[in-house]
């Protein structure tokens, strides 16, 4: 296999700085093919286990492999809504790419870049995916209309459930749509994918801002479950002397001005102005950072990166720190701002203090540490702060009973479920700030939350003791496995860990069978068949297990099974938190995990040696 990735075309800098269109200019078909070609097809797919929308790279990619990219677009809209999106602003280096085997000898599959293609190829030509909505009855209202609100919308949707979004501003994509600038995220992308939402049925309500347009307590009055998934929205200062000054901007005013309301197209394409300086100083290294630095230069600034760490430690995407610097952007290590100076009204300096770097801290970078007597004085005339965001505070001060974090957050526990019952919560306004395709799970996660609680209000029961002899079934089912093939392989170092796992899958047996024998201690807990996947009884492998597999190929049929007692564990212990056997439970669930990366490691090793 090629260790090097198929190019990616760019525009040239000496012509993007000049504009706003999209820098990468996509992969042809053949250029698509190629790049696909090169992936080793491993069958237990690290790449996918490590999507946040468990999105099935390996499928999607070999489809596209063979020319077959209907088939391609139908894996990706299984589990994303909006490929083309998701391809452009994913950090798949630190996900499916940063796990992809290819990228222990070389460059791993570029996934995003072929998910953007399928995603625009099926743009351009009109395909739209297949859909089958459910009969399910019930109301949920979504509150914003943002990456992790078009996850938890279309998921609801194809379950059966109407669905009303509700969105404060007039256009729905939240930071798709203000937050991103066009020549990473074109808006006219950003607009069709949105489109799939009403294709599906889904009611998108503009200029409508909960807590003061329609009160919150009338979203509890008139629907069965709410998802509130209003973002980040809300800037966060340095709180230095100065900031009230002009031609200082939060990231936040700084993009939702350029993005949305297009003020680089002032006055002939649009009724927003913006005011950038000669010298333009944006303070942080984030991929928010990269974005308003990137535009300002595009607005004809010299444009600097303050930070107080160095490029080692940046936050941002690697590709973007890259653009930003290929672009010509300067960029400052170790410089931390202490006071903005002013001249009738207008920013005119910045008194920078140096810095170095000292011991890690929670984040596991080094910790800036300030070095004394080190301040110096530059000239700029205007300041971008992007330092981050915390969740919109009209709504949560106008939405009683929401309990929040002490950062601001909103409170959810592990169903993303709020302080009140029927209310759910995902996405930037529990954390923050992350990432869309963060985002986007979180809001796969809470629609399978919320029809899990709607579902519970009816439905035929099922006991636990049948659910437990499930559990031992599997774990001897798996205890056999491990046995039979540590006394059969040669390969060193195999049998000591296989040997290992099945005295583990032992003693999970025992427990479950313990439970049967003392069943007194659990009845107070039923499960809902309409709730729990009764498939998980059957092994989730892709690869059939025959008599006369392969070391492989027995490897491929553990790690699904490994994936498949995880889930099973996780769904029992949510059904007894708080308990002594949700505790074991979990800890099980932790250990089949550990061993599913002990047989992919081994098979890795294997598929790595034998290239």
């Amino acid at each position: 296999m090629p260790a090097t990735r198929v190019p990616m075309r760019e525009q040239s800098v000496e012509k993007r700085v000049k504009n706003f269109n999209e820098v990468p200019l996509g992969y042809s078909k053949e250029e698509a093919i190629q790049e696909a070609g090169r992936c080793l097809q491993c069958a237990h797919s690290p790449c996918s286990a490590h999507c946040p929308v468990n999105i099935d790279v390996t499928k999607f990619v070999k489809e596209i492999a063979e020319g077959d990219f209907h088939a391609a677009y139908n894996t990706l809209k299984a589990s994303s809504p909006i490929p083309s999106i998701v391809g452009r602003v994913c950090p798949q280096e630190s996900q499916c790419e940063g796990a992809c085997v290819l990228g222990k000898a070389g460059q791993p599959i570029n996934i995003g870049k072929l998910e953007s293609f399928i995603g625009d190829w099926a743009i351009e030509n009109g395909v739209v995916e297949p859909v089958e909505i459910k009969d399910n009855t019930g109301k949920v209202a979504i509150i914003g209309s943002g990456p992790t609100a078009i996850s938890c919308a279309a998921d609801l949707r194809k379950l059966g459930y109407d669905i009303v979004v509700f969105e404060a501003l007039h256009k729905a994509g939240g930071v798709l749509q203000y937050g991103i600038p066009e020549f990473r995220l074109p808006k006219s992308i950003v607009n069709i994918e949105l489109d799939m939402l009403k294709d599906l049925g889904v009611e998108i309500k503009l200029n409508r801002i909960v807590g003061q347009h329609i009160s919150f307590e009338n979203l509890l009055s008139e629907y069965d479950a709410i998802y509130v998934g209003t973002g980040a929205g809300a800037p966060r200062f340095m709180n230095l002397k100065g900031e009230e000054l002009n031609g200082v901007y939060s990231a936040n005013e700084f993009l939702i001005r350029t993005n949305l309301m297009k003020s680089y197209l002032f006055p002939e394409g649009s009724d927003t102005p913006i005011v950038v300086g000669k010298k333009v100083a944006v303070i942080g290294a984030g991929n928010v950072a990269m974005d308003a630095a990137r535009c300002a230069l595009r607005y004809g600034a010299e444009t600097h990166i303050l930070y107080r760490r160095t490029k080692a430690e940046a936050p941002a995407r690697a590709e973007e720190l890259h653009h930003a610097l290929e672009e010509g952007i300067h960029f400052h290590e170790l410089e931390n701002p202490t006071k903005l100076n002013g001249e009738d009204g207008w920013v005119k300096s910045i008194t920078l203090q140096r810095m170095e770097l000292g011991e890690p801290d929670a984040s596991g970078r080094r910790r800036p540490v300030p070095i004394p007597d080190s301040e110096f004085t530059e000239e700029f005339d205007t300041v971008i702060e992007a330092i981050g965001t915390s969740p919109n505070r009209l709504f949560l001060s106008r939405a009683e009973g929401l309990e929040v974090n002490r950062w601001g957050g909103i409170q959810v526990n592990d169903d993303m479920q709020t302080s009140i019952p029927k209310v759910f919560a995902g996405g930037d306004s529990i954390s923050g700030g992350a990432t869309v395709i963060q985002a986007l799970g979180e809001g796969r996660k809470a629609a399978e939350k919320i029809h899990a609680f709607l579902s519970s209000q009816t439905g035929e029961q099922m006991s636990v003791e049948e659910v437990l002899k499930i559990g031992a079934e599997m774990e001897l089912e798996s205890y056999n496995l491990y046995k039979e093939t540590a006394e059969k392989t040669t390969r060193p170092g195999a049998k000591e860990f296989l040997s290992k796992m099945a005295e583990d899958e032992k003693r999970h047996r025992a427990y479950f069978l313990k439970g049967l024998e003392d069943p007194d201690n659990i009845k107070a807990s039923t499960l809902k068949k309409n709730v729990v996947d009764l498939k998980i009884t059957d092994p989730l492998v892709k690869v059939p297990l025959k008599p006369d597999s392969s070391y492989q190929e027995i490897l491929i049929y553990a790690a699904n099974r490994e994936k498949t007692a995880h889930d099973f564990y996780m769904m029992l212990a949510e059904n007894f938190k708080g308990t002594e056997l949700g505790k074991m439970l979990v800890s099980f669930a932790k250990e089949e995990l550990y061993h599913k990366y002990l047989v992919e490691t081994e098979y890795d090793d294997i598929i790595l040696n034998n290239q």
